[in-house]
Order: structure tokens, then C-alpha cells, then sequence
């Protein structure tokens, strides 16, 4: 519990307190006894004389207590009594102080001539230099660069490093920091204990302080804030960015961001777009409600395709200026991978058969519909065709993915190849059909693999269905439409409903069964996929080809066949993207298998020190050599290379970007009142807090709480009611005594 400390504004008037003898000394002089005289003819009131005269000296010690008891209270209320909390906040007295400086992305907004954080980190190195700097004290601050281990009575380090603190781009939760603060100042030995938070209030970062429940130790700590971000909005940020489509040449590729308005006004931006940069297509211009009603955020879509591989960034971008420029430009580093490429193996085909009836055609209509045409447009895919009898384990190399069309059956070779090729992280697809060896499958593509219960999805079992004319068809009543092979593709449900097949396979779980993605109506599975390695396994209970059905005819069938390639690329591990203050993940490729190898990232233009080189090494993991990146608190390009003990022929090298934490657009920020108000309710029950705009007022406000509560108005109060009470008890012991006299002795009732 808080302690309180009493006192008094004017002591020296408490010598009115001795007024309180004066009722006594009254009443011993006024109560000199008479001489008696005996009256024979009043004997008889005698009894009923002595039986009020007790009442009376009982009601005159009670009248004597209110009157003393009223001049105590009237000189107690001219002393002016005063409360204060134990602790409180003296100027040049000795005290413990943590100073939290917040450096995230929304203080660099601009407010005036200064940013936010130029005015907060002025205001905090004047703390520890001013007349009333701590006696001790520690640093932190909210985004990275300075967490002080304990409290320290040298104060020049903490200014120092305070003057070199930057902007970390991320988003701050001040809730932590003022825990870690309450740790240290725990176990501080001064009486006066504070914790200066140098910030501009965002709600973002002081909602969960708002909302916690847990601060009861902070109860005989002051907290003070110099606020730095008060005054009007002016902000529209990029919120969000969202890269759609396949990271391949000539794939083309959508760029959803979204826009929030922070202002207490309208806005209307103009977006655009910017590749290695340049610009590139129109700007698009989008009107904004002002912040909190609806219409202050919107989403826009750019589209680019990228007609050549390699590492590709660029940006987008808001030409107006704000408050916050840093979040009026969100960039993109993407890997783009050269054409996708295929191969088809022709397990059977009739020379007699019409070409249509072949099942190779049909796939690569799917996935190089341009192959060969003098004038083909740009097409991400590169398909090859090879007949079954020349495929071997030579003929994967260099390819993304492999499409068996009715392979008759495979040798223990080539099912160690496909596996291995799968696990390096590519994929494999299987259409059965007539001529298929199920038992050969099942043996030596399923029970002769022996890691991850096999490489097929299913157990083969026997085919069913008539193909005649007059045999109904079997069709599908399912699509797992949220997988990646299918998610967007059609508009509408029915258009992933169109396959029909006369005849299938019966495919039956494994130990470790694969995820169905199309069902028929009877409940059979009709096309399935599992994870196997890095890679992934696709396996379809019928052919592609007329004979046992129109899977190659509905519309669903192109555009899977062809995403589901685009998406075998092994070198696509996602985006050089990366949020301020997140780990980036480098995943160098092509690594000579020596050690020690270590990756040199360059700072971008606006670090602290740009162009500054910082080495981590690489480590060989189960799914490649990666190296971890953590020093990411600057916005921008970062770029990196391999460092070997050897030169190297090839020397990988790349880049990647950092982006701020969109949340920090948000410059919406509690009042003075609304926060201190939210600490003072409970459970915080924080009553030693306050806010100002600056380090000189917020002092001045916990000086003017320490002189603590004057009670004098209360004290007056009582007085006058110790007055009406002594009236009120005078006037009735009078109107008793009357009472008590016999009406023909008494002179009031004789008249």
C-alpha cells in the first residue's frame, strides 16, 4: 500500500489549539457556589430539583467538549492540513530514475521543425545533465540500440548514448520496457523511485500498458511522460504489401497494397509504381475518409511482368509528403526464376490413335501452349516430352517438375531417382491409365520407398467403370479450393466442378495418407497430393487423355496444370521481405561444401552508419545453408555476398528489404487526460503519474502533486457543523430546564 505523510502549511498557527482551555476556565470561574438559604415552603421541589441539576451537569460537559472541540477544529483549519504520498517527487532531492526512450517508426513524424524523436531524445539528454538529474539511472530504448544491464550512478555514457540513438522502424509495446524498468528500480535503495518515458503516446504502442493488469508494484514509482506528439495528424501510409503470382519470367504478377489514412481529414493521395527505379504504368490517385470513419483505408493493385531473371526490387510509392515519409514508400525484393521447366514422359501411345488421343499433347497444351510458334509471346514454362522407355535418372536433370502420362512401370531406378529428385524439393505428377502396372507401383514406388511411408499419396487398387457410349460417367461433387492449386482459379464453384471420368482407379489410404483434392460423387478420390521431402507428390486416379474421360477438356485443368508447375520452382523459399526488427533470413545457394563461410550484408543509405559491412556466418541446415540477419532497424536495400577462405569462381551475393511495421502509420495517440486517467483507474491504481509536454512542465506537475492535499476547506467544514451542533445542544439542555420548573413557579407560564 502507497504510505501518506502529514503536515501542516502553517504550523505555527497550531498554537491556537491552547484556545481550547478557554470553555473550562469559564466555566470553573462561572461555577462559584452561592451561599444557601433554606425556604420551608420549597422543600417539597427539593427531589425534583436535584434530578435536574444531574441533567444539567451532564449537559454542560457535553456543551463544553463541542466548544473546545470547535476552536480545535477552527485553529486546525487555519494551520492548513496537508496529506502527501511518501516519496513524493522533490525537486533536488535524491532519486532513482529509468529513462525509456521510444525510437520506433511513428516518432520520426515530423512535428514542427523536428521530428518527434529529436525532441524526445533532446528532452531525455537533458534529464541526466540538468539540475534535477538522477542520482541513479539506466536506459532503454523501445526499438533496439541501448537496454542498460543495471542502474548507474555515471550518467555520461547514458547521455552519450542517447545522443547516437536512431529511429528503429518497428513497432514499440511500452508495456515491456517499463516491466524490464520495474525490475531494476526494485531493487533500488533510495526512497524516491521514477520512470521517465520520452514518447509521443501512440495508441499502438500504449494500448496494452492501458489494458494491463499487472502493475500493482508500480504503485510508488512516479511516472512521468514528456509527451512529443501532440498536435493535429497529417498522415496517409503504406500500410501493406502483398506480391500475388508466381515469381517466374514472364509471369504476371499483382502487387495488392493497402493505404490508411491517420489524419483528422480527408485525403487524396496519388500511388504508383517503380521497378529497379523506374516508373512504370499510370499512378493511380485514391480519395481517404479521415481516420476512424469508413473509407480511411483502401487497397489498390498494381500489375508488372518481369521479363527477366535474377533479383528484382522496386517500390511503391505516395508522391505526397506527410508527417511520415518513411512509411510513404514500401519496397520489394523478389527472386525471379528463369522459365519453368518440365518434362512430360509419354508412357503410351498408338501410332494408330489420333494425336488428340494422346495424353502428352494434352498436358502440353496445358503447359506450353506457344512451344514452337515463331511469334510466341512470353510464356514463364518450358516443357520437353520424352518417350518412356529413354527416361532415366539423367533426364531430371535440371528440370522443376516431371508429368508421367501412363507410365507402363518403372524400374527401382528410376523410382530412386523420381524419390530423390522430389526431396530436393521439386515435384512429380502421375496421370494412371490402361496400360499402368498398379502392383508395379505399388511395390516399388510406395512399399519399395521406404522414407515417409512412400512416395505415392495412395495405395493403388483396381481400376472401375465402363468406357462406352452408353456408361454413365462419374462426376465431381468436390474441390479442395483453398489449396494453392487451386485457390482463385474460377469465379465460380461450378467451374471446378466439370471433370467427369468413365473410368478410375480405386486409390485407399496409407500409414501416412495424402490430402484428397478432388472427390468424386461416389466418395472416391480422384486426384491426390502429399509432401514428400522439400518436394511434393501429385497423383490423379485417371488419364489425361480422351479414353477414360474430359479431365483435359474442363477449365479447371489448364490453369491447375499450369500453376502447379509454377509452383514446383525449388528456389522459390518466399521473399527478400522483411518487417523492421525481424529476423532476415538469407539462403545463399550453389555453396562450395567448405567451412568456414560467412555472408557480408551492407548497411542501406538510411542506417545509422550506411554502407557499414556487418558479417554472420552460415549455417547447414536440414533444409540448406541459411544465415540469420538481426540487425534489421533501418528501412531499405540491404545487400549481401559470400565470404569463403578461397575465391571463388561464382561468389553468391543478393539482397533483400526492410519494410516498417505498417501499424506504426497509425499516429492516432491518447491525451494527457485519457492516459493518465486509464492509470489511475483500477485495478493500476496508479496515482503518481503524469504527462506534459515537455521535461520542464512534467517536473513541475509531480513537484505541484508532491505538496500534497490541503484539508483546511474540510476542517472548516466540521467547525461549522461542531457550531450548529453546540447551538442545537445549548438551546435544548434551556428549553429542559424551563421544562422543569412548576408552571405556577414558573414567571414564563404565570404571564
Amino acid at each position: 500500500m502507497t504510505a501518506l505523510a502529514f503536515g501542516f502549511a502553517t504550523p505555527l498557527l497550531l498554537l491556537g489549539l491552547l484556545a481550547t482551555v478557554i470553555p473550562f476556565i469559564l466555566h470553573l470561574l462561572s461555577s462559584v457556589k452561592a451561599q444557601e438559604v433554606f425556604f420551608p415552603t420549597l422543600r417539597f421541589l427539593k427531589r425534583s430539583m436535584e434530578k435536574t441539576a444531574r441533567r444539567r451537569r451532564i449537559q454542560n460537559w457535553l456543551l463544553l467538549l463541542l466548544r473546545a472541540g470547535l476552536l480545535a477544529l477552527l485553529a486546525f483549519a487555519v494551520s492548513e492540513p496537508l496529506t502527501k504520498t511518501a516519496g513524493s517527487w522533490f525537486s533536488g532531492q535524491r532519486y532513482a530514475a529509468v529513462v525509456i526512450l521510444d525510437n520506433s517508426m511513428s516518432m520520426a513524424a515530423m512535428s514542427g521543425s523536428s521530428s518527434r524523436f529529436s525532441q524526445a531524445r533532446d528532452q531525455a539528454a537533458s534529464l541526466l545533465s540538468g539540475e534535477n538529474m538522477p542520482t541513479m539511472a539506466a536506459l532503454i530504448t523501445t526499438n533496439g540500440g541501448w537496454v542498460s544491464p543495471e542502474m548507474t550512478a555515471e550518467l555520461e555514457p547514458l547521455r552519450e548514448q542517447i545522443t547516437r540513438s536512431n529511429i528503429g522502424a518497428g513497432a514499440a509495446a511500452i508495456l515491456r520496457p517499463v516491466q524490464d524498468a520495474l525490475d531494476m528500480l526494485e531493487k533500488q535503495t533510495l526512497p524516491r523511485r521514477a520512470i521517465y518515458i520520452f514518447s509521443d503516446l501512440q495508441v499502438l504502442s500504449f494500448e496494452q500498458m492501458v489494458l494491463a493488469q499487472d502493475l500493482a508494484r508500480a504503485k510508488d514509482v512516479h511516472l512521468l511522460v514528456v509527451n512529443t506528439g501532440s498536435g493535429s495528424v497529417d498522415n496517409v501510409g503504406i500500410t501493406d504489401l502483398e506480391v500475388i503470382g508466381q515469381r517466374v519470367v514472364n509471369s504476371l504478377l499483382e502487387f495488392k497494397v493497402t493505404l490508411t489514412n491517420s489524419s483528422a481529414i480527408d485525403k487524396t493521395v496519388d500511388v504508383g509504381l517503380r521497378v529497379g527505379g523506374q516508373a512504370v504504368g499510370a499512378k493511380i490517385s485514391k480519395s481517404l475518409a479521415r481516420s476512424g470513419e469508413a473509407g480511411s483505408s483502401a487497397t489498390l493493385t498494381f500489375r508488372h511482368r518481369f521479363t527477366s531473371s535474377g533479383p528484382a526490387s522496386g517500390e511503391i510509392y505516395i508522391e505526397q509528403g506527410d508527417q511520415l515519409a518513411q512509411d510513404n514508400v514500401r519496397r520489394f525484393c523478389l527472386r525471379i526464376g528463369g522459365r519453368v521447366k518440365v518434362l512430360v514422359v509419354r508412357g503410351y501411345s498408338d501410332p494408330a490413335d489420333s494425336p488428340s488421343m494422346d495424353p502428352a499433347m494434352a498436358l502440353l497444351a496445358a503447359l506450353d501452349p506457344y512451344a514452337g510458334a515463331g511469334d510466341a509471346p512470353p510464356w514463364p514454362i518450358q516443357a520437353s516430352v520424352i518417350e518412356a522407355d529413354n527416361f532415366a535418372s539423367t533426364s531430371l536433370a535440371g528440370m522443376d517438375a516431371v508429368y508421367f502420362c501412363e507410365m507402363p512401370a518403372f524400374s527401382a531406378d528410376q523410382a530412386k531417382a523420381v524419390a530423390g529428385f522430389v526431396q530436393e524439393g521439386r515435384t512429380a505428377c502421375f496421370f494412371l491409365g490402361p496400360n499402368c502396372n498398379a502392383n508395379n507401383y505399388n511395390e516399388i514406388l510406395l512399399d519399395g520407398i521406404k522414407d515417409e511411408g512412400g512416395l505415392l499419396p495412395a495405395r493403388i487398387g483396381e481400376p472401375t467403370g465402363e468406357v462406352s457410349l452408353e456408361a454413365d460417367a462419374f462426376t465431381v461433387d468436390w474441390v479442395d479450393v483453398s489449396h494453392d492449386y487451386f485457390k482463385g482459379l474460377m469465379q465460380e464453384m461450378a467451374d471446378y466442378l466439370t471433370m467427369q471420368v468413365h473410368r478410375y482407379y480405386k486409390l485407399t489410404a496409407t500409414p501416412t495418407p495424402g490430402q484428397t483434392l478432388i472427390r468424386l460423387a461416389g466418395g472416391d478420390p480422384l486426384a491426390v497430393t502429399k509432401r514428400f521431402g522439400r518436394g511434393r507428390v501429385l497423383m490423379f486416379a485417371s488419364t489425361c487423355s480422351p479414353r477414360w474421360g474430359s479431365i483435359y477438356v474442363a477449365p479447371v485443368f489448364l490453369p491447375m496444370v499450369h500453376r502447379a508447375s509454377l509452383l514446383a520452382r525449388v528456389s522459390q523459399r518466399g521473399d527478400d521481405m522483411f518487417l523492421a526488427g525481424s529476423p532476415a533470413i538469407i539462403w545463399p545457394e550453389g555453396l562450395p561444401n567448405t567451412d568456414p563461410l560467412n555472408i557480408q550484408v551492407t548497411l542501406p543509405l538510411d542506417a545509422p552508419n550506411p554502407g557499414a559491412v556487418v558479417s554472420v556466418p552460415v549455417r547447414r541446415t536440414t533444409e540448406g545453408a541459411m544465415a540469420r540477419f538481426e540487425q534489421t532497424t533501418a528501412l531499405g536495400v540491404y545487400k549481401w555476398k559470400l565470404i569463403a577462405d578461397r575465391p571463388l569462381d561464382d561468389t553468391p551475393a543478393g539482397q533483400f528489404v526492410v519494410n516498417g511495421d505498417g501499424r506504426e502509420s497509425n499516429l492516432a495517440s491518447y491525451t494527457a487526460e485519457a492516459f493518465t486517467a486509464a492509470m489511475q483507474r483500477a485495478p493500476r491504481n496508479l496515482q503518481n503519474v503524469h504527462v506534459a509536454a515537455n521535461l520542464d512542465a512534467v517536473n513541475e506537475a509531480a513537484s505541484l502533486a508532491a505538496e500534497g492535499h490541503n484539508w483546511w476547506d474540510f476542517a472548516a467544514i466540521f467547525a461549522i457543523l461542531f457550531l450548529v451542533l453546540e447551538a442545537l445542544v445549548a438551546n435544548r439542555g434551556k428549553a429542559k430546564v424551563e421544562e422543569a420548573i412548576p408552571d405556577h413557579l414558573n414567571p414564563k407560564m404565570a404571564a
